[in-house]
């Protein structure tokens, strides 16, 4: 047994690795940009309830307020996420490649010496990192489901909003047409 079977599954380790960080960073977005909705739909629902005691100028400045910042925290959210993104690719990118020039260094180093240590080692260690690769392949896959799901729930929720939007309007619609003007 050679030495790339071992760096090769040392290798899809920390790439598996990357794509479980890569999918809680999603997840980190999604949380981000759903307090960003939040928080405007709590301010705009507290002006729609109580705003009649402000001056409709205030209640504007207000709101125009809270888009901005809204909108500063969401390009936030978004170079943050993008830089962790790419700072993820680099790290496994070069964890990569150090463990497949660590494998060719071992294989040299075993042709020089003629010991065959590296064929023993890998016969001990790859039992064990066959095991890594499977508990990692799991958390993987566990991640991509959470980050899925949240992403599911995210839209379905911003489509119940909507709905009760215009379900609301409608009501407040046909109120208006059964009142009776006098």
């Amino acid at each position: 047994m050679n030495t790339q079977p071992l760096s090769t599954l040392a290798s899809d380790v920390i790439a598996s690795y990357g794509n479980t960080v890569k999918s809680m960073i999603n997840i980190y977005q999604v949380g981000g940009e759903r307090v960003i909705g939040a928080v405007g739909q709590s301010l705009q629902g507290t002006l729609a309830r109580r705003g009649a005691r402000l001056m409709p100028k205030l209640r504007a400045e207000l709101l125009t307020t809270q888009k901005k910042v809204s909108g500063y925290y969401s390009r936030g959210l978004q170079f943050a996420t993008g830089g962790a993104d790419m700072l993820v690719d680099t790290v496994v990118d070069l964890a990569a490649k150090g463990v497949h020039g660590i494998a060719a260094n071992a294989q040299r180093f075993d042709k020089a010496t003629g010991t065959n240590a590296l064929h023993r080692l890998s016969n001990v260690v790859l039992p064990a990192a066959q095991a890594v690769s499977k508990a990692a392949d799991k958390v993987e896959a566990h991640a991509a489901q959470i980050e899925h799901k949240i992403a599911r729930e995210g839209a379905v929720a911003k489509t119940r909003r909507v709905t009760r939007k215009v379900a609301v309007k409608a009501k407040r619609a046909t109120r208006k047409i059964a009142q009776p003007r006098g």
